[in-house]
């Protein structure tokens, strides 16, 4: 899929992929290449467990997970 980024430096997703993939994303600008990798946490459902940590926290560990993710996905093409 073509995207244009606006003036505003934003690309529209459709909305047949907000549906799909959420509305947050981590970028990754690696090797020349962008890459958009949807947040399937919702942290303010969280469970009591995961209290003691601060939302900045929170958001290092699943961008920690992410990376890992990708890599691990790259491994296998």
């Amino acid at each position: 899929m073509k995207v244009i980024v606006d003036d505003l430096g934003r690309i529209l997703l459709r909305k047949k992929l907000r549906e799909k993939y959420g509305r947050e994303f981590i970028l990754f600008d690696k090797q020349g290449e962008i890459v958009l990798h949807p947040l399937k946490i919702d942290i303010t459902d969280l469970s009591e467990k995961l209290e003691k940590f601060s939302i900045s926290e929170l958001k290092e560990i699943a961008e920690k997970e992410a990376i890992k993710e990708i890599g691990e996905k790259i491994k296998r093409k």
